[in-house]
Order: C-alpha cells, then structure tokens, then sequence
C-alpha cells in the first residue's frame, strides 16, 4: 500500500467519551499513513485526549441553540466550512446525530462521505424520520452486523451496493484491567453461589424486566442468586419499585451507571443480555473477556455470528426469552464447571474483533476507493 500522504480522513463523531472502535479504526489509519481528524459535536473530552495521544487533530464545534432548523444548519454549514479549510479528502461519520448532518454536507465538498449506522431501530419518530433521509442521501452505508444488514436491504429496500458490513474492530489491550482489590470486594458485599449481571438502559427494547422476573422465579425456588443491575434510564424506577413489590431487595442491587463496569464484569458468573434490538453489543464482548457466561438472544446485532449455542454461550429465542433463560440460569447453576464455556467465548471474541487488520483494510477501500491501493 502507497497511500499518499495528503489523504487526510475526518472521523465525525458526536460525542466526546472514549470509544475503543473510533480510537483503534484512527490508530489503525495512521498506521497506513494516512492523517486523520476528529470533529466532534460536544466539548473536548476524555475521545480528543485519547485521540491526540494517538497522532489525531482534534477539534470540537458545539452549537447551544435548541434542536431545531438552526441547530441542524449551523452544524452543517460548519462542517463544509471545516473540511474545505483543512483540505479533507475523506469523511467517516459515525452515529445518527451526525450522519444527518454529513449526508447534507456532502453535496457542498468534494470528499468522499462513508456513513457509520450504529443501531438497528429507534423507538422514536424523529429518529425513524432522520433513518430515512439518511438511507437517502447516503452513498455508502457501513453497519456492523447482518442484523442490520437485512433490515436495510430487506425493510427499507436499500440497495446492496450501498451497504456494506464490517465488523466493530477492538484493540482489547487499551482496556483498563479490573482491580483484583474491588473485584474481590464485589464478591465479598455480595455473596451468593451464582452472580448474575446485566448492563443495560431501562427502556424498553432492553427489556430488562425480564431479567428482574427470572430472578424472582429462581429466589422462589430457593436459589442462591443475586442480581447487580448497572444502568440508568426511563424505567429505572418501575424497576426498583418491581424489586420492592415482589421483596426482592436483598437479591437485586441496583448500582447505577459505573465507570469501572469491568470490575463488576470481572466479578460476576454469568451476564444476562435480554435485548430486543442491538447494532454489535460492546457488553457481551467485554464480559468475554472474563470468560464470562453469556445468555443473549438469537438473531439480534451480531450475537448468533459469533455466540455458537451451548458451545461457547447461550442463545434464547428472541420472541419469548424468559423461559430459555429459566432452564440456562437453572442448569448453569447446578453445574460448577463453567471456566470452558467461557474460555471459548473469549477466544473467539478475541480472533474476530481484536486489532484486525482486514477490517481496516475495509474501511479504507471504501474512503478511498480509487486511490487506495493494496
């Protein structure tokens, strides 16, 4: 590969909290000599530390003025004004909030536009709306999923040449390792012979009541199980008031939103993932990495493209999970053998997402397509 080096890339991004994809796909694009930018929406950030310590120019445009016509046409008028000032011969957006805005900027530049889809649905009309101008307007759509795949092509009837999947790519090195002192604390504030975790928002396409439920049929029959439910959101306090109805209190714990989640993934003996609708679920892949149990649902984001049923993870129909879910945490429990399961997970996860040099490739070919040459 020969690339030139005034190919320079804009990764827009909306938000300023690290994310290990951006900063590896970035690291990933220097490494090939390529410049990178990063544009954000929000306020300099823990992204633009992380980011400039990788070689990245970082800058941030934050307008104030409420979500209307004006919101949108400033951020769009100075992402034109912004990649002709600095000469950008690629744009890689990423997230709804600021695709909507590149796929509008693109007609006014004359870089190249590749547009990042992270999710599946959104249970929101504007959001449904923004999908579809973006399906529109885009002319190269990347998703990180078959799930998301088929829906684009066989829902809204996009066109295949347009969509192309590639996978999320990792460098599971950056992760920062779990404290043996808090793990082990964790263990000792919460004992019980089966740890449960789940991570998620309660809303409702999470559908975490359903773990809340599967906890008070397991406690019933006399299990020695307790729940650490991390998160926040809309449901949040249904949930709490759920878990005091039905006295479960002592069993389930809810801790919030934590920055060290790893701490607790390293703690726990199995992760229950209920979703309805993922893009490719981070979760899932970083309680890998603790050879966690994983009990998530089939035909949703990426899981059935890496999770193989019973052999390294547990795949429960997406309908109705609740029973599937039953009869796993059931027979998890009576058996204590668990570390094979587990060790597997993770030596996939670890062959297809870490630091894969092919999925970088990818994403190039299509930033470049005419110039980038292997």
């Amino acid at each position: 590969m020969n690339p030139l080096k005034s190919n320079r890339v804009l990764i827009y991004y909306p938000s300023n909290k690290s994310s290990n994809t951006i900063e590896v796909i970035a690291a990933g694009f220097i490494e090939r000599g390529f410049d990178v930018v990063l544009l954000t929406q929000s306020a300099e950030g823990p992204l633009h530390q992380r980011m400039k310590a990788l070689g990245v120019n970082t800058y941030s445009r934050v307008v104030t003025s409420s979500f209307s016509v004006f919101y949108y046409l400033k951020h769009i008028l100075f992402l034109i004004k912004f990649c002709k000032q600095h000469k950008i011969n690629a744009i890689q957006s990423h997230l709804q909030q600021a695709n909507i805005m590149a796929v509008f900027a693109q007609f006014f530049v004359k870089a190249n536009l590749v547009v990042c889809r992270h999710h599946l649905i959104e249970n929101n009309r504007t959001s449904n709306i923004f999908d579809t101008i973006i399906n529109r307007l885009a002319k190269v759509m990347v998703v990180p999923s078959k799930g998301i795949e088929d829906k684009l092509i066989q829902q809204d009837e996009i066109s295949t040449r347009k969509v192309k999947r590639i996978p999320y790519v990792y460098n599971f090195d950056w992760y920062e390792k779990p404290s043996t002192a808090n793990v082990t604390k964790i263990r000792a504030d919460y004992p019980c012979k089966l740890l449960l975790i789940m991570s998620g928002r309660f809303v409702p396409l999470k559908r975490n009541e359903l773990v809340l439920e599967a906890v008070e049929y397991l406690v019933q029959k006399k299990y020695d199980v307790k729940l650490l439910a991390l998160d926040e959101g809309p449901g949040l306090e249904a949930a709490k008031m759920y878990v005091q109805t039905k006295g479960l209190t002592e069993r389930v714990i809810f801790l919030g939103y934590r920055q060290n989640v790893l701490d607790y993934m390293a703690a726990c003996d199995v992760l229950i993932h209920p979703s309805y609708t993922e893009a490719s679920n981070n979760t899932v892949k970083e309680a890998a990495l603790f050879e966690k149990l994983i009990i998530a649902c089939e035909g949703v984001g990426d899981f059935s493209e890496y999770i193989i049923h019973k052999k390294n993870g547990y795949l429960v129909n997406r309908e109705n999970p609740l029973p599937d879910i039953l009869h796993y945490l059931e027979y998890i429990y009576a058996h204590e053998n668990r570390h094979e399961m587990g060790a597997s997970l993770k030596e996939t996860v670890y062959t297809r997402f870490h630091q894969s040099k092919e999925i970088i490739h990818q994403h190039l070919e299509l930033l470049f397509p005419k110039k980038y040459v292997s």
